[in-house]
Order: structure tokens, then C-alpha cells, then sequence
């Protein structure tokens, strides 16, 4: 029970993380279109 929770918690923060990166990187690049601009 322990163990599984514990995994659950992992993949839900790998989850968060991979959002974030993806959000992060469209930003990026729509500030960078606003300067070429």
C-alpha cells in the first residue's frame, strides 16, 4: 500500500513536471515570436 502510494506521488510530480517544461517552452517561444516581430 505504502509502495504503490508512494509511485502514485512520483508519476503524478513527473506529471506536474512535464506540464510545466511545456508550458515554460510555449511561452518561450511566443515571447520570442513577439520579438521577431
Amino acid at each position: 500500500m505504502m509502495n504503490s502510494t508512494f509511485y502514485e506521488i512520483i508519476k503524478f510530480n513527473r506529471y506536474n513536471f512535464f506540464i510545466d517544461n511545456v508550458q515554460s517552452l510555449l511561452y518561450q517561444t511566443f515571447s520570442f515570436f513577439d520579438i521577431m516581430r
